[in-house]
């Protein structure tokens, strides 16, 4: 068992009994959150590429993080995430992360290309899970994920590969019990997404 699945069934076992959801509209759910945590993918065009080689198309995922919801405060790279189409072959670690603990976060993604690929958009699905456990063990919560709208459903769907499925019609004022809860949200809005994690990854 990877070391990922490890950790996501850590933290399945840790907040199985306390983590709750509240089903409601949109507009009742506040996007307040204290860090931004960025994800900006790019397919690195000829990199690796040579006859026979199978590392091909490379996705860069560059992470960085930096307080509030805008980005003109000053900005920590953290990691650069590398894959081959959707699989992770590499990681380097720039710096720690420094969040508070205690306090909520935001994912948000970023695409440098305007027209991603799809290996871009099952990276960030990669990422998003990666990050959310990088969060937990930093005593932090994501209370958002923000996806530009071209690729929400892409992201979504990718998200089933990391055990992570819709949840349910809305129950009004009926609480629903899960181990972890993602909200997904589209920029602009328009679009969003409960996903709760129902076991093991594949990667």
């Amino acid at each position: 068992m990877s070391k990922q699945a490890l950790l996501i069934g850590s933290l399945f076992l840790l907040t199985v009994a306390s983590c709750w959801l509240l089903r409601g509209s949109a507009q009742t759910f506040e996007r307040t959150y204290d860090w931004t945590v960025e994800i900006e993918t790019e397919e690195v065009k000829n990199f690796l590429d040579y006859p026979g080689s199978n590392m091909k198309p490379m996705v860069r995922a560059r992470v960085s993080y930096y307080e509030g919801a805008d980005k003109g405060t000053q900005s920590v790279r953290y990691e650069d995430l590398w894959y081959r189409r959707c699989d992770v072959v590499g990681c380097r670690r720039y710096h720690t992360l420094g969040l508070r603990k205690g306090e909520q976060i935001a994912i948000r993604v970023r695409h440098k290309s305007s027209q991603p690929s799809a290996a871009e958009t099952c990276a960030v699905a990669n990422a998003v899970v990666r990050l959310l456990l990088d969060s937990y063990l930093n005593h932090n919560m994501v209370s958002a994920v923000l996806i530009p709208a071209d690729t929400f459903s892409s992201v979504a769907q990718e998200l089933h590969h990391q055990n992570f499925f819709p949840a349910g019609p809305d129950t009004p004022d009926q609480p629903v019990y899960a181990s972890i809860i993602l909200h997904l949200f589209s920029e602009p809005p328009g679009q969003e997404q409960v996903m709760h994690y129902a076991g093991t990854t594949e990667h």
